[in-house]
């Protein structure tokens, strides 16, 4: 009993210790907080989210009213990661009464979109609001629970701590807007309005009756708010003591509180007291009530009286009384009191014209172009069943007062509307005003069309009409759309002219009499027009690096709506920037217009401009899918290299002799395009001396001039210029140069006498110039031993200045300039060199910018120059890898003025390597058999019998590099002996990296190291992996040079072949530790004229290093070299049947060898028949060639064999062949020849000539059944393009109804804009037609778009094309391929590409598409409407970031490198985390995916918050705001599949509260390309995650001890405690039997 208990006892006080230890352990991580009156947990702790509004005061709260007219509302999120990681994710809205706009206020934002918010990410340390622009839902159905709709806000994303797991954020959050009325009172809410529109004596259903009638209008001002009721009461005027007979209320619109048309259940009269209550109530349907936003509720009240009453001044007196759907059940009354007095006033039938148009431009006026005006003439019956006939008269239309000339083309009405308003009886007649001749009755009976109208065309002449209603049944109000056509007005009325005036006038005849009773005019504003062009510029970035070739100017005259003036004989002028020094004009063609011509061009150099005069006269309009005639100017650019980046602007200057106004209100025409010129990034040096030929830029490579042997004193002035290409000011700058004088280098002996410097660009008062004759002055001014003075005392023995510059700000330059003054009488081998170096401090890190040399020299004597250098796979390299090949390259040149002799150059196989016999890499080898080393061999001799002078030659030895060389280097220097002279070259040094990995490269079938071209052949790689670890993802990339293609290569992985073709690059995915894998690689030699050395290496990379291998070099033996040239002198025309087509074939043999092996081959199609073949003139026999059907073509195969011909020898043949009757062809048809030309039974050239056979007559004269009158069969489009071939004349035109347009779409891949014969053909484009006339495109018989798609050989036709103007339109992959040049300069029009890229208004919507310009079918069939299409280059950068690098630094320094880790981590001793630092270094790689060279201008780093930077720590960085930029890559070409990195080190000083997780993002900021191209998937510098322009690596940093020694000492000291309590309850209770 006594165990039990204690047992008992025992674990109580077990639970109870534990429990405190973990209520201690939990109180550790407490956080304390002060309250927030908006909840902003989600469900992590270090994750804070809020959404609310802020009130006028700006406090924050969740709920808030919102008046219905605001405009300019907002919401707020508010995100914040505390302690560490990050967050990236949304923000989504959910069943709200707005929506959010999608105008980004915020840097944390990267979209917005279907009410979600894209955050960028957050990190640890960061509180973000985020402003959010909002708009109210009003819809014109509106759900009432949007009044106060409380809305879900829910922030969705992921947030990654220390522990690296994804922890998901999913939290809502509710807010509430509530929808107020905007209306402080009813005199602000009601308008309320009545006035007195009919007072006279009618005749109502046979009986005469004085007719009173008001118009009540009644509403809220601008409906700000949904209505629930409104009710009007009406009290009726008591006339002669009588209130009226009879009421009616009536509206012919409809009603704004309900939405529907007024009832007779809406409104009733009491008769007794005169009252007339009119309710309407706004129904609740489905939650929703009608809420329109214009207008009013109108109403046409009638009162009937006896004809006899007398009205003197009699009163009326309206209310209103209007609820609102708000919450609080507002309701608005107000009051209208008028007179009603004995004037007499008949609104029985009303007119009001509403003009389609408020105004038209003067365009087609000046022009004397015909101009359609439509209106509607609203005719409101506002009475049924009255005697009375009605007429509207409409007036003739003026300008000031006068007529002019306008007649009627036709009306529409609304069947409903005249069954409405006419009924059974009633008709309406059309009058011709001015002979009183019926043109038409319309009545109940009158046919509408399908869409319900009644259309009138009007007979010519018409000038004014005159309407005639009668008999009306019914009130209601009759539409009609009138269009009348304006014809030649007085150009100088038309310049006078404001307005275009109409009337129309309401009369009824009453007792025979026709009383005029109201009159209702209108107006059309008539706009000045404008000459007005503008311009497009292809490239808006130009590089001042480069060339930049086939930039296009597009000019277009605007001539597409009447704002735009015609053009009468234009005079251009392109005036383009004047850092622009060399412009070449490739081609100028005129589009789009057939009126204007391109009269004169020329480029004025001395103004930058080219000039270009048109001729003749535009008289009509372009459709609305042609913007005017286009000018396209192709142009090749070279800037200054010498010049600031900069924004500068393309400026068009215009003329036109028929303008009115131009565009900018000035004498002529000007728009400009911006353009961005893009030099060198950081301070740019210069250096120039142009007399002697030097011009440099940066450290682009020294530049030499040569001196004359014995001349005359001379003079060279030296001319530099310093810009500052930075984005920030640089501050004090100093220029050290070294003058061109004697001993101011090691190699200068010449003495040379300068001049003072001067200086330009700056301010004078900022800047000092310094001289000191020392040649090892540095920039110091303080240091005596450097004798800086600003005087030039000694002009030749001064060696060096300084100038020096406060600062230089952005886009600024200096200019230095000094003269020298070369000696008479020069001897050989003199030289006079300088340079300079730009120091200066980049906001606060100290930069530096070093020119290349510049050297003046005289020609040397009988000097051998020895230069050796080290290569590395044929590249210069100062390292390699153990086992690695170096070879040396001995560079020989005698560069004096006389041959030498008996040459001998030793070089040494150094220590630590082993000779290499480069034979047994480069010839014909057993692969069993690889020994080519040879262990002692030291010395390696060349004997050189002549080297004559200006002659430079290179010999080459290679040794192997021995294991155990790493971190080692190698020395080695050549010996050349010649006459009397002993003399040792250059050292080279190279250093010797671990190497894992050996790799040798071995040519297996070159016998005695030589290769012929149009032959294969075989290399192998041995890769051998060195480690005793398995290798995995090891990368081959070949090198060769041009001599070469690789066509495959392949290697066995798990007896398994892996193989690439037409790659040069291949992955090995596994290479076991020790194991050599045979990467097998073969090559096709290229044919060439002459011998060459054809040179191949491969590099291997593995676990991110490079290693080389060995170069390879064979000796190309020239071939025989053939060309063949063939031609048809109607090649692209249509044919018919018993046509003949003839084939000239011309091939030559080009080489220098005798082609005795040479077959000709010609395919011809089965439409033709072979007539005869000439040679030279002579026809052959039939016994030299044969002739077989293939049927793998389905042509005829004509071969012409043994051909022999001597080098420099042709030979021309001509085949002549009919064109066969072709029965029952519907659609036109290709006939291709194919001629291939062989040598040896290789192909070495192939051509293809294409006519078109034309459909058969009787198909293109018959009907096929397609209303358009176009063909449906698989080639049913057709192209055509006026600068097509025209294969008809009017003699032997098929028809004279339908035409047929065709052409090719081919792969321009050399993109010279020519369809060469080698060029392939693409399958599938989609061509279609669109007709200028209609915008629209044409439509096959089924309704469908007319279109074609090529064929596998390109073609595409439409066959039965009516007279017209069209525009072919052709869809392709934008994604894959672009557009050619258009109509390149030089090419036949039957090879050129016809289609430009253009935004054209294609069924009433805006689209940029590949078009031709505007075709004209009209006797002639068309063809070679070509698409030429290039492939697409790609540009995409991508961005990664890696930690390299984490030093630890307390009582004790620990480093840990990575290899590339996307995540480190990083342990602190518990005791030492407040005096620890911790300093990362990150890599950051940028690497070229796509086509085209780039060049990264700048790198963003996003610094987290827990990072200091330190500019001492990272030169190539500096600092703007919280964010790291770097600049050293910017002047680094980037090719293709290249890869650059930069360091950044940053340092984090921990503390006990920042510990976890750090995330660093960094991203390309800035970048360039010599296309300007955009990066196909990422935004440069938008912090948008997941692009992959952007990188970031994660840094976890946590406590060695801490919490769990904290919980271990618990543990252990509660048990401790429990063993003594235990102790003492035994003695004290148990022992002595208490219990």
């Amino acid at each position: 009993m006594k165990q039990r208990i204690l047992n008992a006892i025992t674990a109580m006080l077990l639970i109870l210790t534990l429990t405190m230890a973990n209520v201690i352990m939990l109180c550790v991580d407490v956080v304390s907080y002060a309250a927030n009156s908006i909840d902003n947990s989600t469900n992590s702790k270090n994750v804070e989210f809020m959404a609310y509004f802020k009130d006028a005061n700006g406090n924050k709260t969740t709920s808030m009213d919102a008046k219905t007219n605001a405009e300019d509302l907002k919401l707020y999120f508010q995100v914040a990661v505390s302690k560490e990681g990050y967050f990236n994710g949304n923000i989504v809205l959910n069943n709200a009464n707005f929506r959010l706009k999608s105008n980004i206020l915020s840097d944390s934002v990267s979209k917005i979109e279907n009410n979600v918010v894209y955050l960028n990410q957050i990190n640890a340390g960061e509180n973000k609001e985020i402003e959010v622009g909002i708009e109210l839902l009003k819809d014109e159905q509106f759900d009432l629970n949007y009044i106060d709709m409380g809305s879900s806000v829910s922030i969705k994303g992921t947030y990654k701590d220390g522990t690296q797991k994804d922890i998901n954020i999913n939290t809502d959050k509710k807010i509430t807007l509530n929808l107020v009325r905007p209306y402080d009172s009813a005199d602000d809410a009601i308008m309320l309005s009545q006035e007195v529109i009919t007072n006279k004596i009618l005749k109502v259903n046979g009986q005469e009756k004085r007719i009173v009638q008001l118009q009540v209008k009644s509403g809220l001002n601008n409906n700000l708010y949904p209505v629930k009721e409104t009710i009007v009461n009406i009290q009726a005027p008591k006339i002669s003591n009588r209130y009226p007979e009879s009421v009616i209320v009536n509206s012919n619109d409809v009603l704004t509180t309900t939405g529907k048309e007024l009832l007779t259940d809406n409104w009733n009269y009491n008769n007794q007291t005169g009252k007339i209550e009119i309710k309407l109530e706004n129904k609740l349907n489905n939650g929703k009530v009608s809420w329109i936003k214009n207008g009013c509720d109108n109403f046409v009240v009638t009162y009937v009286y006896d004809k006899d009453v007398e009205i003197n001044s009699e009163k009326s007196a309206v209310d209103s009384k209007i609820s609102l759907y708000d919450k609080k059940s507002t309701v608005y009354t107000a009051g209208s009191e008028i007179t009603v007095t004995k004037g007499e006033k008949n609104s029985i039938v009303t007119s009001n014209i509403e003009q389609n148009e408020t105004s038209i431009y003067k365009g087609k006026l000046y022009a004397g172009i015909s101009r359609d005006i439509t209106y509607r003439d609203v005719i409101n019956v506002n009475l049924n069943n009255i005697v009375v006939d009605a007429k509207v008269k409409e007036s003739e239309q003026t300008i000031n007062g006068e007529k002019i000339a306008s007649t009627y083309k036709t009306s529409k009405f609304s069947k409903a509307q005249i069954q409405k308003v006419l009924g059974q009886n009633g008709k309406l007649t059309i009058l011709n005003s001015n002979d009183g001749n019926v043109i038409t009755t319309i009545n109940k009976d009158t046919v509408a069309d399908e869409n319900g109208n009644i259309l009138v065309s009007y007979p010519e002449n018409v000038e004014v009409i005159t309407m005639k209603i009668e008999q009306t049944e019914n009130v209601g109000k009759i539409e009609v759309e009138t269009t009348r056509t304006i014809g030649t007005i007085n150009k100088d009325k038309v310049r006078q002219a404001n307005t275009i005036d109409l009337s129309s006038i309401v009369a009824y005849n009453t007792n025979g009499t026709e009383d005029e009773v109201s009159k209702y005019n209108s107006s059309i504003k008539l706009d000045e027009t404008q000459t007005s062009a503008d311009l497009q510029v292809s490239r808006t970035d130009l590089s001042a690096m480069t060339t930049n070739n086939n930039v296009e100017f597009r000019i277009t005259l605007k001539s597409r709506e009447e704002k735009n003036e015609l053009f009468k004989n234009p005079i251009l002028r392109l005036k383009l920037p004047s850092q622009i020094k060399n412009i070449k004009v490739n081609s100028i063609n005129l589009v789009y217009d057939d009126e204007l011509k391109i009269k004169s061009s020329q480029l004025d150099t001395t103004n930058n401009e080219i000039i270009i005069e048109l001729q003749g006269q535009q008289t009509k309009y372009k459709n609305e899918a042609i913007d005017g005639a286009t000018i396209i100017v192709n142009t090749n650019l070279t800037t200054d290299t010498k010049i600031a980046s900069s924004k500068e602007s393309v400026v068009l200057t215009y003329t036109n002799e028929n303008a009115i106004n131009y565009e900018n209100g000035k004498n002529v025409g000007t728009v400009s395009k911006d353009i961005n010129i893009i030099s060198y990034a950081g301070v740019v040096t210069t250096n120039q001396v142009s007399k002697f030929g030097i011009d440099v830029v940066n450290n682009q490579g020294n530049a030499n001039g040569e001196l004359k042997i014995s001349s005359d004193r001379d003079e060279a002035v030296y001319q530099k210029r310093i810009i500052n290409n930075k984005e920030n000011k640089i501050s004090n700058v100093r220029i050290l140069g070294t003058f061109p004088t004697n001993k101011a280098t090691d190699s200068n002996n010449i003495n040379v006498e300068v001049n003072n410097i001067s200086v330009t660009g700056v301010e004078q008062n900022k800047v000092k110039v310094y001289y000191s004759e020392n040649a090892n002055a540095t920039t110091d001014l303080n240091n005596k031993y450097n004798k800086w003075t600003e005087n030039l005392t000694n002009k030749n023995d001064v060696k060096k200045y300084l100038v020096v510059v406060d600062e230089l700000d952005v886009k600024k330059e200096i200019d230095l300039a000094y003269s020298a003054v070369i000696p008479e009488g020069l001897d050989y081998n003199q030289v006079a060199e300088e340079n300079y170096i730009v120091y200066y401090t980049n906001i606060t890190s100290e930069e530096k910018t070093e020119i290349s040399k510049s050297t003046l020299s005289t020609p040397k004597g009988a000097v051998i120059d020895t230069a050796l250098r080290a290569l590395v796979a044929g590249n210069e390299n100062n390292e390699i890898k153990e086992n690695g090949i170096l070879r040396y390259a001995i560079t020989v040149s005698n560069t004096g003025s006389e041959d030498m002799n008996n040459i001998v150059v030793t070089g040494k196989v150094p220590d630590g390597t082993t000779y290499v016999n480069s034979d047994k890499l480069n010839n014909e080898v057993d692969p069993d058999d690889l020994g080519f080393v040879d262990e002692n061999k030291k010395d390696v001799e060349f004997n050189i019998e002549n080297l004559a002078k200006d002659q430079t030659i290179t010999k080459y030895y290679e040794v192997k590099v021995n294991d155990g060389m790493a971190g080692k280097e190698i020395k080695n220097t050549v010996v050349t002996k010649y006459g009397e002279k002993t003399k040792t070259s250059n050292e080279v040094k190279t250093k010797v990296a671990e190497g894992n990995v050996e790799v040798k490269l071995v040519s297996i079938d070159a016998t005695d190291g030589i290769v012929e071209g149009g032959y294969s052949y075989r290399y192998i790689l041995y890769v051998t992996n060195k480690k005793d670890k398995d290798l995995k993802n090891v990368n081959v990339k070949y090198n060769t040079n041009n001599t070469a293609k690789i066509t495959e290569i392949s290697y066995i992985f798990n007896d398994e072949s892996k193989t690439v073709e037409n790659e040069d690059n291949i992955t090995i995915d596994k290479i076991k530790a020790g194991e050599t894998v045979e990467v097998v690689s073969y090559v096709t030699i290229n044919k060439l004229d002459k011998d060459a050395l054809s040179v191949m290496s491969a590099k291997v990379y593995a676990n991110n290093t490079e290693y080389s291998s060995n170069e390879v070099n064979s000796t190309v033996a020239s071939s025989v070299i053939l060309e063949m040239n063939a031609t048809s002198e109607n090649s692209g025309d249509y044919v018919k049947s018993g046509d003949t087509i003839k084939y000239n074939i011309v091939i030559k043999n080009t080489g220098s060898k005798v082609a005795d092996t040479v077959t000709l081959k010609n395919w011809i199609a089965n439409e033709v028949s072979l007539t005869k073949i000439l040679k030279n003139g002579e026809e052959l026999s039939k016994e030299n060639y044969t002739k077989i059907s293939d049927n793998s073509k389905n042509k005829q195969l004509i071969k012409i064999n043994d051909i022999t011909l001597e080098p420099g020898q042709s030979i021309e043949y001509q085949l002549e062949t009919t064109v066969n009757m072709v029965y029952g062809n519907k659609t036109a048809t290709e006939i291709i020849d194919e001629i291939s030309l062989e040598e040896n039974s290789i192909e070495v050239s192939n051509a293809r000539i294409q006519h078109i056979l034309q459909p058969d007559k009787n198909f293109v004269d018959g009907n096929n059944g397609n209303g358009d009158g176009t063909n449906g069969s698989n080639n049913e489009n057709n192209n055509g393009n006026n600068n097509g071939n025209n294969s008809n004349n009017g003699e032997n035109n098929v028809n004279t109804q339908y035409r047929i347009i065709s052409g090719t779409a081919w792969i321009d891949t050399n993109e010279n804009g020519q369809k060469d014969t080698q060029e392939e053909t693409i399958e599938g484009i989609t061509a279609k037609l669109l007709d200028v006339k209609t915008n629209k495109y044409v439509k096959d018989s089924n309704g469908n778009d007319l279109e074609s798609k090529t064929s596998s050989t390109g073609f595409y036709s439409f066959d039965r094309v009516p007279k017209g103007k069209y525009l072919v339109i052709f869809e392709y992959d934008t994604t894959k391929y672009g557009l050619t040049s258009f109509e390149k300069q030089g090419v036949a029009s039957t090879m050129s590409s016809k289609v430009i890229n253009k935004n054209l208004n294609i069924n009433n919507e805006e689209k940029n598409v590949a078009t031709t310009e505007i075709i004209n079918i009209d006797t002639d069939n068309i063809a070679n409407i070509n698409i030429g299409l290039v492939k697409a280059k790609t540009y995409d950068l991508q961005l990664d970031k890696y930690i390299t690098k984490v030093t630890v630094q307390n009582n004790k320094t620990v480093t840990n490198e990575y290899d590339n880790q996307t995540l480190a981590k990083a342990e602190i001793d518990a005791k030492q985390v407040n005096s620890t630092t911790v300093v990362v270094e990150y890599t950051i790689k940028v690497t070229n995916k796509g086509d085209v060279t780039a060049y990264v201008k700048k790198i963003a780093d996003y610094l987290s918050s827990d990072y200091k930077f330190s500019s001492e720590l990272n030169k190539d960085w500096y600092q703007s705001g919280s964010d790291v930029y770097c600049t050293s890559l910017a002047n680094e070409k980037l090719e293709p599949g290249e890869s650059k990195e930069v360091k950044l080190t940053v340092i984090k000083q921990m503390k006990e509260n920042n510990t976890g997780l750090v995330n660093n993002t960094a991203e390309i900021a800035e970048s360039y390309n010599e296309l300007g191209l955009k990066d196909k998937n990422s935004t440069e510098g938008n912090k948008v995650k997941g692009e992959n322009d952007m990188g970031s690596a994660d840094l976890i940093i946590s406590i060695r001890t801490g919490q769990v020694v904290t919980t271990v000492l618990l543990v252990i000291s509660s048990i401790i405690i429990l063993g003594v309590a235990v102790y003492f309850i035994k003695k004290t209770i148990l022992d002595r039997n208490i219990i």
